[in-house]
């Protein structure tokens, strides 16, 4: 995956870091957007979160700034995102609720969490059917109840 270089060798950042400008330039054009926005993406997102807001090591803090122009780009993305909504449940949210429970997380990196995940968690909750189906989920009669759990 994209995560595999993120500690880098040495005092060299490792080859993700040079990484985020292209993404977010990928990610700023609604012709090629669709076709990176997957579970995959989504998936190396939530690591790229754990990574900048874990231990830090050299290039550490490049990395979490690219890591919150990232936040920042899919926030302004969020419906592309929605395409993939079990991504979005099982890697992005987690992710993104556990850089929120962090004490240590900084102010910029809550708002950004926030945000996508008001993005993100929103549009779920109030029409699951339109951002695509969970399968095995919804036997009920749609009192909403049950909860991401």
């Amino acid at each position: 995956g994209a995560g595999a270089g993120v500690g880098g060798v040495g005092n060299k950042p490792g080859p993700a870091l040079g990484l985020f400008p292209v993404l977010i330039h990928i990610l700023g054009s609604a012709v090629l957007r669709p076709r990176v926005c997957d579970a995959a993406l989504l998936a190396d997102v939530a690591k790229y979160l754990h990574a900048a807001e874990g231990s830090p090591f050299p290039g550490h803090q490049e990395f979490r700034g690219g890591v919150l122009a990232l936040l920042e780009t899919l926030s302004q993305c969020a419906p592309t995102l929605l395409q993939v909504p079990d991504a979005v449940v099982s890697h992005l949210l987690p992710a993104l609720a556990d850089m929120l429970g962090r004490p240590d997380t900084s102010a910029d990196s809550r708002f950004l969490a926030l945000k996508l995940t008001c993005d993100t968690l929103l549009p779920l909750l109030l029409d699951p059917e339109n951002a695509g189906s969970h399968p095995g989920g919804g036997g009920g009669s749609g009192g909403g109840g049950g909860g991401l759990g």
